[in-house]
């Protein structure tokens, strides 16, 4: 479940897809954030269950 508190993390969850994996460079570019930034909210919704990774990238899982 994402937190609406932190605002990084809500424009880093607008920029995922559910069903087209994406880089942590494209996400970084979507979302306007820093790829380090990318990288370490990616690391908490993977642990919330809202994304997933793959080999071919990131993408949101439906809840």
């Amino acid at each position: 479940m994402i937190t609406t508190e932190d605002p990084d993390m809500v424009r880093l969850a607008d920029a995922l897809n559910v069903r087209t994996p994406r880089s942590i460079a494209e996400l970084a570019q979507r979302s306007g954030l820093s790829a380090d930034r990318v990288e370490a909210l990616l690391g908490i919704l993977e642990l919330d269950g809202s994304a997933v990774r793959s080999e071919r990238g990131w993408r949101s899982i439906v809840q």
